[in-house]
């Protein structure tokens, strides 16, 4: 079996505190619908306060990006931000 030897991979688990240049915050959820057999989900941002539409099954995923600030809204965590990133001019 091969070792994975990706340089920015091994940094990330030997770095102690790679874990303290993220944010976490909880998200709001404002509302569900299932137009369609899909089951989506709407999101307020808490780092822009923008609506996001997030598919259920993305969020459960890998998560929903917010297309204004760039936070990953997840199920689990709430939503993440590496810190030091603003919004884009």
């Amino acid at each position: 079996m091969k070792r994975h030897t990706d340089p920015k991979c091994m940094k990330r688990h030997t770095d102690p505190n790679y874990l303290d240049k993220f944010e976490v915050r909880p998200h709001k959820e404002m509302r569900g619908s299932m137009q369609h057999g899909r089951s989506t989900t709407w999101i307020i941002c808490p780092f822009c306060e923008y609506e996001v539409e997030a598919y259920n099954w993305s969020l459960a995923g890998s998560g929903k990006k917010c297309p204004i600030c760039g936070a990953i809204h997840t199920l689990y965590y709430g939503t993440v931000k590496k810190k030091g990133k603003g919004k884009p001019k």
